[in-house]
């Protein structure tokens, strides 16, 4: 996967991400996320091919969170998306209004 996005015990939304030299490491989001709200997250990939270029940009609401991240993994293309919560966890996954299009990246 390129990007992992992760509610933990504290309600702190993290995204794991790549350090552009092979390992990984966890970028906070937001802080105290409410259960029951809403929230809107964006991520922009560009799919480079290599783990060696920044190419991820994140938004949580209208304000960018974080520019110009590396992938945790080299992809070429943005072919799947995946949702899932953890057995360990309870209560419930909402998503609303999910969009995935293509734009050329120096257009976001």
């Amino acid at each position: 996967m390129a990007v992992t996005l992760n509610f933990n015990a504290a309600n702190t939304l993290t995204a794991t991400v790549g350090t552009g030299t092979g390992s990984t490491y966890s970028l906070e989001i937001a802080k105290k996320c409410v259960s029951g709200s809403w929230y809107h997250i964006k991520l922009i990939v560009d799919p480079v091919g290599n783990t060696f270029t920044p190419a991820l940009d994140i938004y949580f609401g209208n304000k960018i969170i974080a520019k110009g991240c590396y992938l945790r993994a080299a992809v070429s293309q943005v072919s799947a998306t995946y949702f899932e919560k953890s057995t360990t966890n309870t209560g419930d996954l909402y998503l609303d209004n999910f969009k995935v299009y293509q734009v050329q990246y120096a257009d976001k």
